[in-house]
């Protein structure tokens, strides 16, 4: 009897086993469709964008999905579907089925209406395949878990949801350019059936014919295009490099380099000094007003008319700088935070950065000098191209809903490791820690990648904090960091966790911490900051030359095309603390030292000769170079030399046999220099170029020019 109950039980214990495991196994597996064998395109991307056509009267666009997959849900005992498709985002509309959509954005001219006509389209119906409802957009302060699923009214539909196909949105002006963000719904539901219908290809004209007063151009503005924008205008249209016409040929070869606007607390503006010369010299025109001008009363709003009409009046305007902390500087509320983002938006009534705004956030003239330090250090030093700004870490909560945070961290990786990336540690929870944190960067990284859960002086995911920041030992080698979290940026209260990173100095007063940060002042939802994210990680890996301000707003843009009320709440808190103009990227992911006839020529021992009246060019190639070049009179008279084509601030000097300067040119940013001296004494004479504080340049040649008497 003992026996046939062992027996039994052992049976009945398999079948439970294999029940439970079965039961995990379907709904933990991810199911994909492939599109590919009824005839669409073989493309390993889920979603394929095509610009077939464009100038100033159309634009056609051709979609086609590819691949997408299925993720089971139990609801109430029964089986429902998500959707997955990378390319694509989510409406979040509490209650409709979630469906992804795709959302490109397209130049389009100035002032033109817009109409949009559906050229062909091929689709497939997936029967039996329930649909899951969207939980809305859910704060990372709460748990996507603990939040119930609700089939809302779309449910009782008997036709496909949404209706509509394609739409576009109403126009919106990034700097100088109009644009409109397409929108396909490729996937739609019909719930009465259970029928999902995914369109395989769509193609659409956008018809920009006629007038329209909507957000409309003006042409009143320069036509100088900055090259700190080219960027930003390739990552966010589709269209870009189709533009034809004459202001467009001008955007496509951008030579202008834009402007910066200081605002500072009147106490720190003399700290700022050293700065303001170091971006003179870089050739970004730079200028420091005191707060007390702008606002004696500290009103974002009078912050923001100033930042208006300087731009309007200064067309080549690209960077703002805030010196102060929130009771310094102040910035508008947005929901329940502040909104550093928010004096990015200069030209037209849309939420699009026409601008780059960070902030040096300082309680002190320490706070603002070490800021300034690491600054100069990283650009002066060439950071950018040394090996370890080619390493990474990615840190992550073992948390979330669709994508978790960990394939998010996982995701990124792969991308930063394929565009060239050597070394992406991976920090993930359970088992996460501060000292790994540490130990990473303290061997120096150039970026970390955040996702979790957050608070205002500590990352919840390791429990890394401001005191661990502190107590970093990683001088000269500072990464800048993009984080999902929720405050970990509210400046306005206290110092928080972002502040810190900027802040921090070792025991022998070098700066520690990062170059720069992107940090929210409020919480952040699950979705949206992912996708800026990935918005942000997709434009470093494309190896454009690019600043830390056109990093993280241009990467940004993408949650602007998907447009919902979170994420507009997410690019308006998400602040960017440090130097906007920093460029992340250098004008080649893999610089070489170009080509010069001259070298050696670094001393004076070594100096080129160079014949009276005929044009030398060269580059100052690195923070440490210097040009050297000899001319030898054998009669008295005037010594006169000029050095054009400058790529930034570099200098003139003139020197005679024995070493002592006898003249110079040394006028601010890009000015010619030149020199004119009597020479009495006949002999050889030494001309020496150099860039101030460092400044050089891998892409532009200056040109010499020197006359010297000559007996016949």
């Amino acid at each position: 009897m003992k026996k046939l109950f062992k027996s039994k039980l052992s049976v009945f214990l398999f079948l439970l086993t294999f029940l439970v495991t079965q039961c995990f196994f379907v709904f933990n597996t991810r199911t994909t469709s492939s599109l590919d064998n009824d005839g669409n395109s073989n493309s390993t991307e889920d979603v394929s964008v095509t610009v077939l056509e464009s100038d100033s009267h159309h634009t056609v666009v051709k979609f086609d999905i590819n691949n997408f997959s299925k993720d089971l849900v139990n609801i109430n005992n029964k089986s429902y579907y998500n959707i997955n498709c990378e390319g694509t985002s989510l409406p979040l509309e509490e209650g409709a089925p979630e469906l992804p959509r795709i959302c490109r954005n397209i130049v389009i001219p100035n002032d033109a209406d817009v109409k949009l006509n559906v050229i062909s389209s091929e689709y497939k119906d997936y029967k039996n395949i329930p649909i899951a409802p969207s939980k809305g957009s859910i704060t990372r302060d709460k748990n996507p878990e603990d939040i119930p699923y609700k089939l809302g009214k779309e449910y009782k539909n008997k036709n496909f949801y949404p209706s509509e196909l394609v739409s576009f949105s109403e126009p919106f002006i990034m700097r100088e350019l109009r644009g409109t963000t397409i929108t396909l719904n490729a996937f739609q539901y019909k719930p009465k059936n259970e029928t999902l219908r995914v369109y395989k290809s769509v193609t659409v004209e956008i018809i920009t014919d006629g007038k329209s007063s909507l957000n409309s151009l003006t042409t009143s503005r320069s036509n100088k295009i900055t090259s700190d924008f080219e960027p930003a205008y390739s990552n966010t249209f589709i269209n870009y490099s189709n533009l034809k016409t004459p202001t467009h040929r001008l955007m496509n070869n951008p030579s202008e380099t834009g402007s910066m606007l200081i605002i500072s607390y009147d106490q720190f503006s003399s700290a700022m000094n050293s700065f303001i010369n170091w971006k003179n010299s870089r050739g970004i025109n730079t200028t420091l007003v005191n707060m007390s001008t702008v606002s004696s009363s500290n009103n974002p709003t009078e912050i923001k008319n100033y930042i208006q009409n300087y731009y309007n009046q200064h067309p080549e305007l690209t960077y703002v700088l805030l010196v102060g902390d929130y009771a310094h500087v102040s910035s508008p509320t947005y929901s329940t935070g502040v909104s550093d983002p928010t004096y990015t938006k200069v030209a037209g009534s849309d939420d699009y950065p026409d601008i780059y705004v960070g902030r040096f956030s300082a309680e002190s003239i320490a706070d603002v000098e070490t800021q300034v330090q690491r600054s100069i250090e990283f650009e002066q030093n060439g950071y950018n191209t040394a090996a370890w700004f080619k390493k990474g870490v990615g840190i992550a909560s073992d948390e979330g809903s669709g994508e978790t945070d960990i394939q998010q961290m996982d995701s990124i990786k792969s991308r930063l490791l394929n565009a060239g990336y050597t070394q992406v540690d991976s920090i993930y929870d359970p088992g996460a820690s501060a000292s790994s944190v540490t130990n990473s960067l303290n061997q120096g990284i150039g970026i970390i990648n955040y996702c979790g859960h957050g608070a205002e002086n500590y990352w919840v995911t390791t429990g890394f904090s401001n005191t661990n920041i502190k107590n970093l030992q990683n001088p000269g080698q500072l990464p800048f960091i993009i984080s999902v979290s929720c405050v970990s940026g509210k400046f306005q209260s206290g110092t928080c966790f972002a502040e810190t990173w900027l802040r921090s100095k070792n025991s022998n007063g070098n700066p520690i911490g990062a170059i720069g940060t992107l940090m929210s002042t409020v919480n952040q939802p699950w979705i949206p900051p992912m996708n800026g994210q990935d918005g942000i990680i997709d434009l470093l890996c494309n190896n454009s030359r690019v600043s830390l301000g056109g990093l993280c707003y241009s990467g940004e843009t993408r949650m602007l095309d998907n447009g919902t009320s979170s994420d507009l709440l997410t690019f308006n808190t998400w602040t960017l603390f440090g130097d906007p103009s920093i460029q992340i990227l250098p004008d080649s992911t893999n610089p070489e030292e170009p080509a010069d006839p001259y070298e050696p020529n670094d001393s004076t021992s070594q100096a080129y000769t160079i014949n009276s009246g005929i044009d030398y060019s060269s580059y100052i190639y690195s923070n440490t170079d210097v040009d050297y070049y000899k001319v030898t009179t054998n009669k008295s008279g005037v010594i006169s030399a000029t050095l054009t084509n400058l790529p930034y601030d570099y200098d003139l000097y003139l020197y005679n046999s024995s070493g002592k300067r006898v003249a110079s040119s040394t006028k601010s940013s890009t000015s010619n220099e030149s020199i004119s001296y009597s020479a009495r004494t006949l002999g050889t004479y030494y001309l020496k170029v150099v860039g101030y504080n460092g400044a050089h340049s891998t892409s532009t040649k200056y040109n010499l020019n020197a006359s010297y008497p000559i007996a016949n």
